[in-house]
C-alpha cells in the first residue's frame, strides 16, 4: 500500500534541525541589526556607542533566544556563541585599559626610588613595578604622575602628610588604596584632594595596583 507523502510525519531530527537553524538566523539577524544601528548612530554623530555595550547587547539577545527556544531542543551553536561573547565581555575591561597604556618597559621586576627629580611617567610591561615617592617630597607639590603596568603588579608608596588625589584603575584584578579594596572587572578607586594636590593616575590592565604609605 502506497502512503501519501503529505500524510507522513516529518523526521524529528530534521524538524529539530530546521527549528535550530531558524533560531540561529533570528539571533544573527538581531545582532546584525544592533551593530548596524550602532554604526548609524555613530556615523550620524548622535552619540558614541561603546563596543562593550554592543557585546553586552549581543549576549542578551543570545540569552533571550536560548530561553524562548529551550523547548525546541538543543542549541549547541548558540550556547557556544554565548560563551564566546561572555569571555570577550569579561576581557573587554582589560583590553580597554591596555589600549590606553603605552606598551613600553620590560619584563620582570622594576623599582624606582627617586630622591630628587620625579618623572611624569613610569611604565612597565609585564611583571612587578614599585614606585617609592617617600624620598622625593620636595618635588611632589602640584605634580601629575602617571604609572602603569600592562600585566602584573604596581605598588606605589606615598609620603605621609601631603595632599594627594588618586585615580587607580584595574581592568581585571584588584585595586587597593590605603587599605580600601575593590576587585573583579573594571575596579576603580578614586580619592579626593585639594587644589594643588599631587595627582596619581595608576593603571593596570590585568593584575593589581596598590597605594601604600
Amino acid at each position: 500500500m502506497i502512503q501519501d507523502p503529505l500524510s507522513q510525519s516529518a523526521d524529528p531530527a530534521i524538524t529539530s534541525r530546521h527549528r535550530s537553524i531558524g533560531v540561529g538566523q533570528i539571533v544573527a539577524g538581531a545582532i546584525m541589526m544592533m551593530i548596524g544601528l550602532s554604526w548609524l548612530i555613530e556615523a550620524a554623530g548622535w552619540a558614541d556607542v561603546p563596543w562593550r555595550g554592543i557585546l553586552a547587547g549581543a549576549l542578551i539577545v543570545v540569552g533571550v533566544a536560548l530561553m524562548l527556544g529551550a523547548h525546541r531542543g538543543a542549541h549547541g551553536g548558540l550556547i557556544a556563541f554565548g560563551i564566546v561573547l561572555a569571555v570577550l565581555l569579561s576581557l573587554s575591561s582589560a583590553i580597554m585599559v591596555l589600549a590606553d597604556i603605552p606598551l613600553t618597559g620590560g619584563i620582570g621586576e622594576q623599582r624606582h626610588h627617586p630622591a630628587a627629580t620625579v618623572e611624569d611617567e613610569y611604565r612597565w610591561g609585564v611583571g612587578s613595578m614599585t614606585l617609592d615617592l617617600r624620598g622625593a617630597i620636595a618635588d611632589l607639590d602640584g605634580r601629575i604622575i602617571e604609572a602603569s603596568v600592562a600585566i602584573g603588579e604596581l605598588i606605589v608608596y606615598v609620603p605621609e602628610g601631603i595632599p594627594i588625589r588618586i585615580e587607580a584603575h584595574t581592568g581585571i584584578g584588584e585595586t587597593r588604596v590605603f587599605g580600601e579594596a575593590d576587585g573583579g572587572f573594571d575596579s576603580d578607586i578614586e580619592t579626593a584632594g585639594p587644589e594643588g594636590a599631587l595627582i596619581l593616575r595608576l593603571d593596570v590592565a590585568i593584575g593589581k595596583v596598590e597605594v601604600r604609605r
